[in-house]
Order: C-alpha cells, then structure tokens, then sequence
C-alpha cells in the first residue's frame, strides 16, 4: 500500500501423484497448528480480496485450499466474503483450556496434582523456573535430553531427531527470548530437571492473552511423581499469575 508492505501470505503449488488438481496450499500445512498470513493492523479484508483476486488470475492453479485458520483471521475473512470459490476447510482443532490456579482445577486433577507434589516435597525442594534469554539454549538441551529419552524408551525419535530441527530452534530461540514470547519452565527437584514445557505467549497487552504449550519433556527416571502432570499443573498456574487467559494445547487429542 502506497510502497509499504501491509501483508504476507505464504503460498506454495501442490501437485500430487494422481491429483488432477494443481493446488495452492499454505506454507506448514499439515504439520503446523494454526496457519494464515501475516498483516499490519492497516491491512483490511479488502486488501486481501484484492490480493487472491491478483492470485487468481495466475493460470498455474486450479485450486486455492486455506485450512487451519483461527476464527478471527483476516484472511479466513476473506476468503469466505469472497465470490470466488475458495476452499476454506475446517480441520482438527486444537485443545484449549483457561489459565487456572492449582486450587482452581477440577477435584480429580486437583486431588492427582497435590498428591504427586507432596509426595515429591517428601524427597527435596520442587520449584518451577521460567528461563530467560541468557539461559534459554541451557534450558533447551535440558528439553531436548529428557524429550528424546523418554521417546527412546518408546522405541521412537521424537521430533526433536533431526539436527536441523534442533539448529533451528537454537537459532530462534534467543530471538523468541528478547521478544517476550518464549516460555520455557523447568521443574526442578533439588538440582535436577524433571520436567520441562517449551511454550510462547501472547503479549502482555493482548486482549486475550494466549499460552501456547508447544513442546515437552520429563525425567523417565522420575515417573513415578507424575513430572508431566506437575509441570503443567504448576505452569497453567504461573500463566494465570502471568496474567494469561487461556492455555493452547494445540492440535490434537490431549487427554
């Protein structure tokens, strides 16, 4: 706009074997949570209309497929005012959850949280702590020590196996850091990590501030404590002291 850049939608050209459809997909679809693109808040629906309709008159595709999309997307906005078929496709949603007090959590889960945390006092001092940028790559090779090996003894990978995973992450992470998005919290017993949640949130002036919990790991060694469910526990906990609204527990079924 007027030589500015107001927007960013990330497309690539999808030709399957046996697909007769040429499609534009999203970049990360299929292996990333949400999708859509990236506007500046002087970017309209309109603008982005007038963008799929310069797509449109392309002649190298058949089909524009948009998937994934958050509800208030201006892009999911777009595409479905637009008169131009596009094919908007609702997928798995992803599990989400209000940042609560431990005291606060259902009577089941509440009961389970207090047992395994006293039961883990009884043997040293547990405490969460949350990392920072000078600190994050150390908290990092913990998570990816305790991910792996709890994926080992399964008999799988993890996603963290391919190396250039793992140098992507050690790249971006002090850039998440110096940010204010990332969130690593370690649960610590004594001097040992046992569990640890890799997430990003929202700025602290969102209006509906959003905790993302993207990645985890625990100590194998110390499952009889539940090290997973105190992290989260003690973490949903923490957001909510935070100021957070809702905890993301992206897309899947988590129990």
């Amino acid at each position: 706009q007027d030589g500015a850049l107001i927007g960013f939608a990330p497309f690539y050209l999808y030709c399957g074997d046996g697909d007769a459809d040429r499609r534009l997909l999203m970049l990360g679809v299929g292996t990333t949570d949400y999708l859509d693109g990236v506007f500046s808040p002087s970017c309209q629906t309109k603008h982005i209309q007038t963008a799929l309709n310069l797509l449109c008159e392309d002649e190298d595709w058949d089909a524009l497929d948009v998937s994934q999309l958050r509800p208030g997307s201006k892009l999911l906005e777009a595409a479905r005012s637009s008169t131009t078929p596009y094919r908007v496709f609702e997928t798995e949603r992803c599990s989400r959850m209000s940042a609560a007090r431990i005291s606060s959590l259902p009577q089941k889960i509440r009961r389970n949280v207090m047992y395994y945390r006293n039961r883990a006092a009884r043997r040293g001092t547990l405490e969460l702590r949350t990392s920072s940028a000078t600190d994050c790559i150390a908290s990092f090779d913990l998570l990816v020590w305790l991910h792996t090996e709890r994926w080992r003894q399964r008999g799988e990978a993890g996603v963290l196996a391919d190396d250039r995973v793992e140098a992507w992450h050690r790249e971006a992470l002090p850039l998440l850091a110096r940010s204010g998005i990332l969130r690593i919290a370690t649960l610590w017993l004594d001097c040992e990590a046992i569990g640890i949640i890799y997430s990003l949130v929202d700025p602290a002036d969102h209006p509906d501030r959003n905790q993302y919990f993207y990645l985890t790991g625990y100590s194998t060694r110390h499952s009889d404590l539940r090290p997973g469910t105190l992290s989260i526990a003690m973490t949903l906990e923490s957001a909510f002291e935070d100021g957070v609204k809702v905890i993301d527990m992206l897309r899947g079924d988590e129990e």
